[in-house]
């Protein structure tokens, strides 16, 4: 069985993570950060006896880390195509696999999802553990390369095709060819070789595309086409966010709406504080203290990759004697930063300008220039420990409210560890 220190040895980055039985694969699965979705793993193994069976059975874990999630979700359904785990099979409904399926060899390809494959003539993608993931695949490549995805051909036009998602239309290809238009044949060949654009991103070779398009755009503006150049500006940008930001698990739906909390991240990082370089994983470290009439003081901190709660990182501090809560919580975070220096990229206290004062002066004694804000309650709002004024934000801001659902869950932790100090001295 799998040890909790293998599973500590795990890298948290982007990638493919094996569940290997005596050299044969029983388990993959993709994760934005591997060590996080491990231990997810084995918290669950007691509650799920998918994860128990499979955590019993693997004696190694092997990786393979990648650029972006889209990345991973593309080599992921690969490596199940090719491997067929026992796990990744068993434990499916009666339902097939997803597939994304191109009609290769038809005149006007056609892209699909489908359950099976059974077509020789076609080209399948997948599979896909998740029809959401496969229709935002697509979804996402049709913004960028447009195609048709009408069962028949016919001489009107389609739907996507006004609303430039399916350009050229091969409907209205068609009717070119009906009414004898030299045309014909060059809208064809456009027609083609977006659909090998597609294949090559769907093979994981976005970088060839990125190339293709950035040798068109430079091509438009020398000839001073700048409408298609505009076009091609527009493809390159959402290609580069599908290559490069987080596709599935870091762009949460919420109320219909697809949010990237990465972004919203950096943006909230640059606008408030200068921070200039993006990264692919933000840290934030939340801080609370908690106690009772001044006893059983503890202090807490909980930890965020971008949204996603790390419990593993989570951590308990015994608080000493002192008159306040602002002295607690500067000891709490001298010891943080005296026993690790896994730096967050912002940290959260729950409190205004007085609180944020004293933290701030304590993390300029250590020479750390780390975002800091507090959140203040009744109402909640934020403010800056750059120039400890508020932020505007609405509750409707879905920064702000991953802001308070931060400052909920460290809440949350640091009531746990009071009140389990507070029973075990009733029970002493």
């Amino acid at each position: 069985m799998i040890s909790y220190d293998t599973i500590n040895r795990s890298p948290s980055t982007t990638g493919i993570y094996f569940l290997v039985n005596n050299h044969e694969i029983i388990y993959i699965g993709k994760a934005v950060n591997i060590k996080a979705r491990l231990r997810s793993h084995w918290q669950n193994r007691l509650l799920d006896n998918k994860e128990k069976s499979i955590l019993e059975e693997s004696n190694k874990i092997t990786f393979t880390t990648t650029i972006s999630e889209f990345d991973a979700i593309l080599l992921e359904a690969k490596l199940i195509k090719l491997h067929k785990p026992k796990y990744n099979v068993v434990w499916k409904d009666d339902k097939s696999f997803l597939y994304i399926k191109i009609t290769v060899n038809d005149v006007y390809p056609k892209i699909y999802i489908v359950r099976e494959e059974n077509d020789l003539s076609a080209r399948y993608f997948g599979p896909f553990q998740s029809s959401r993931v496969a229709r935002k695949i697509l979804i996402t490549i049709r913004q960028c390369i447009p195609y048709c995805s009408s069962k028949t051909i016919s001489s009107r036009s389609c739907f996507y095709a006004q609303i430039n998602l399916c350009d050229p239309c091969p409907n209205f290809i068609h009717k070119q060819n009906i009414l004898g238009s030299k045309d014909t044949t060059r809208l064809t060949k456009k027609y083609q070789s977006n659909l090998k654009l597609i294949t090559k991103i769907l093979e994981g070779n976005s970088n060839f595309v990125i190339n293709h398009l950035e040798r068109k755009l430079k091509k438009a503006i020398t000839g001073q086409d700048y409408e298609k150049a505009i076009d091609m500006r527009n493809s390159l940008s959402i290609l580069k966010k599908l290559q490069f930001s987080a596709f599935d698990s870091f762009n949460l739906i919420n109320e219909g709406i697809v949010i990237n909390y990465r972004t919203l991240i950096f943006d909230f990082l640059r606008i408030y504080f200068g921070i200039k370089k993006t990264k692919y994983n933000y840290r934030i470290e939340c801080f609370d203290i908690s106690n009772l009439l001044n006893k059983n003081v503890t202090g807490s901190r909980v930890v965020f990759i971008n949204e996603i709660s790390d419990k593993g990182q989570y951590r308990r501090y015994k608080v000493g004697e002192y008159s306040s809560d602002i002295e607690r919580m500067a000891s709490v975070l001298s010891r943080r930063f005296r026993n690790e220096k896994n730096y967050p990229d912002l940290i959260i206290i729950d409190g205004g300008g007085q609180q944020l004062k004293p933290i701030k002066r304590l993390l300029n004694e250590l020479n750390l220039e780390i975002p800091l804000v507090g959140i203040v309650k009744h109402p909640d709002r934020i403010l800056s420990s750059r120039d400890f004024k508020q932020i505007p934000v609405s509750s409707h801001d879905h920064f702000y409210r991953l802001i308070q659902q931060i400052r909920d869950e460290s809440h949350r932790f640091a009531k746990k560890y009071h009140l389990l100090l507070r029973t075990r001295k009733i029970l002493i």
